[in-house]
């Protein structure tokens, strides 16, 4: 399938697949355009922060306003919130307190997410290519080239930074009920994942002359990052009947067909149209009217290709005493299930399945193992129990319901053992290479099951919890920085090279606070660093980092698991801590601790440090198995870090001072 220009090559001006499909079973698909585009048919993405209550207060979230005082203590070191009894009649037995802003992020959408998948290869040349929260598939390579690319995905939900406090029953007061400080939790967005996915089964090849983008939009409040949620998939997730006689699949009008939707029996007899139709598109690439396309084989209704219900039924040895009717046909339910599969993973496959047949096969035939193992029924969902001892992933046939009919649908549970799930936007593939003017990874996620190599002319930013990770050799080199901002890196072995820049890995903090007063006209105030995702470059075997200029490590980890450790810098190589502290008052009650995070150097083999200038390391913990080297052309300075507790305690009759 080409789509372009002209019959010479030529690029036309826009591609714009909106809510559609495009599919080859067993073909290529080329594209050639200036402007690339594949997307729902309308999405809108909306973003609201929430304000805290009061100037630099938190808020206290209650289902109706309080009539009467709430007040927080502290006694004994421990925080305790109280609420009178006038309050209500039915206490709660548990309390969120708002630290600062949070922020949503809502989409709405018309259509499905757009979907190209190659049978085989698929190749795109666009000036500017975009995939917005919509899928592009290959059975075999991705060829992608132009000047920007931009895999942009959405998390929807709410972040918040809040304590919560629960009920503590032996510390009621005769006025108040009382509630103990249990956590401070930072919330996460746990809403609908719209995920950008670009897949290719063997391998993908991207060059970009400025950026390669590869991010997902999510609320953050406090501009701290942190991972998202796996994608989840509860039940069988939305789906409507097929309308309209033209779609690869249809909905059947045969009362007595097994099957509520089908494959279109009209593909059999593609080419068995109007010659006329053809007129415009020969006029287009300069051919002669001939004779239209005929298909002359079955590849799209052969049941050899797809495997559904009645392979299920085989393998169970089921043989129903009456009749049932299924959601869809070997075809729909192999199309169903992939998509399934792509939506609470991330991944087209299970790990170590290359097809939609043999994943299909896979398993259904995991199914007819638990069916006698597990004591699985026919029909009937599997209970938490069962679930929670799958060892490997199934697809079992439940009733649902759609548009008032009820069939039976096949539904997928995964195992943990054969899956890896995988958040935010995907770039992905078996090899893995992607060269552009500067690459952007920002709470998404670059994956090669094999190598990837990645090459920028000016940076690498790998931030926001992004994910980069090769199951064999991954490289990274550019001209400028390498940044991983609270973000991970991990190969078999693992080699970052920045030629005229720094290599930075740096986990994130941000030092909150809030105050004012409580019902007692107490000064309330309470401060807490906020820390993101560990920054972490791991390696299972050798690992070098070579900086022309410094490397910056803050409050992170760098890792071998087998292999030697190699640091080389032209400058500076630091290795530094983060602050971290927390601190509460009530009144002239106060509590205050202080400490800090630690960076990292682990080798399994041999580690070596070298640095042109200097070597500081503060509070830094340096392992290796076999032997360690630092070398500086100027010094070598090895430091602490300093940590404090203090707690400044008023009675009635006395004050008390503790610190450490």
């Amino acid at each position: 399938l080409w789509m372009q220009k002209d019959a010479a090559g030529n690029a036309n001006s826009l591609v714009l697949n909106r809510s559609g499909t495009i599919e080859t079973y067993d073909g290529d698909i080329t594209i050639n355009t200036g402007r690339f585009k594949n997307s729902y048919f309308d999405f809108q993405v909306d973003k609201v922060i929430t304000l805290a209550e009061g100037n630099n207060e938190g808020s206290l979230l209650t289902p109706e306003p309080l009539t009467d005082y709430v007040t927080f203590i502290v006694e004994g070191g421990i925080e305790y919130l109280l609420i009178s009894k006038s309050n209500w009649s039915t206490p709660i037995l548990e309390y969120h307190y708002q630290l600062g802003d949070s922020e949503t992020i809502t989409v709405n959408t018309v259509g499905n997410a757009g979907r190209i998948a190659s049978g085989h290869d698929l190749n795109i040349f666009a000036t500017s290519l975009e995939n917005q929260a919509s899928t592009l598939l290959a059975g075999r390579d991705i060829t992608l080239i132009g000047n920007q690319l931009n895999n942009q995905g959405y998390q929807t939900g709410t972040s918040v930074l809040e304590k919560i406090y629960t009920r503590d029953f032996a510390e009621d007061r005769s006025f108040a009920y009382v509630h103990r400080l249990r956590e401070i939790k930072y919330s996460t967005p746990s809403g609908p994942l719209y995920q950008a996915i670009i897949q290719a089964s063997s391998n993908l090849y991207a060059s970009f002359d400025n950026d390669i983008s590869n991010t997902t939009t999510v609320a953050n409040a406090g501009n701290i990052s942190h991972s998202l949620q796996a994608p989840t998939l509860s039940g069988f997730g939305d789906l409507s009947l097929p309308s309209g006689l033209n779609g690869l699949f249809i909905t059947s009008q045969d009362p007595n067909s097994p099957y509520l939707i089908t494959t279109n029996r009209k593909l059999d007899g593609l080419g068995g149209l109007d010659y006329g139709l053809f007129n415009n598109l020969y006029s287009m690439l300069g051919m002669r009217p001939g004779s239209a396309p005929y298909e002359t084989d079955s590849r799209f209704t052969d049941k050899n290709r797809f495997i559904g219900s009645a392979y299920f039924l085989e393998r169970l040895n089921l043989r129903p005493d009456y009749d049932y009717r299924f959601l869809g046909d070997a075809a729909f339910d192999t199309r169903y299930i992939s998509d399934a599969m792509l939506r609470q993973t991330g991944s087209r496959y299970i790990n170590g399945v290359g097809s939609d047949l043999s994943q299909m096969q896979y398993l259904i035939d995991n199914a007819a193992q638990a069916y006698g193992s597990l004591g699985l029924t026919f029909g009937v969902s599997l209970t938490a129990e069962q679930i929670a001892r799958l060892d490997k992933s199934i697809v079992w046939w439940e009733p649902m319901t759609i548009q008032g009919q009820t069939v039976l649908a096949p539904k997928l549970y995964l195992a943990k053992n054969d899956v890896t799930a995988v958040s935010g936007s995907v770039i992905k593939g078996g090899n893995v290479e992607l060269e552009a003017g500067r690459l952007i990874n920002s709470n998404g996620s670059l994956l090669a099951d094999n190598s990837l190599f990645i090459d920028s002319w000016s940076t690498i930013d790998n931030i926001n919890a992004g994910q980069i990770k090769a199951g064999g050799f991954l490289g990274m080199t550019a001209m400028g920085d390498i940044n991983n901002i609270g973000s991970s890196i991990r190969g078999q072995q693992v080699a970052l090279d920045s030629i005229d820049g720094s290599i930075i890995n740096r986990t994130e903090t941000q030092q909150w606070s809030v105050s004012g007063q409580n019902g007692r006209k107490q000064i309330l105030a309470f401060s807490q660093t906020d820390v993101g995702d560990i920054a972490s470059i791991q390696s299972e075997g050798s690992m070098s980092l070579n900086a022309g200029k410094n490397i910056e490590l803050t409050a992170s980890e760098i890792t071998t698991e087998k292999g030697p450790l190699t640091l080389s810098a032209g400058q500076d190589i630091s290795i530094l801590t983060a602050q971290q502290s927390q601190s509460t008052q009530v009144g002239k009650n106060k509590t205050e601790a202080q400490g800090a995070l630690s960076s990292s150097l682990d080798s399994g083999g041999n580690l070596n440090v070298f640095a042109g200038r200097d070597i500081n390391a503060k509070a830094a913990g340096i392992t290796a198995e076999d032997s360690v080297a630092l070398v500086a052309g100027r010094d070598v300075n090895l430091t602490t870090a300093e940590s404090r507790e203090y707690q400044e305690t008023y009675g009635k009759r006395k004050k008390e001072i503790n610190e450490s």
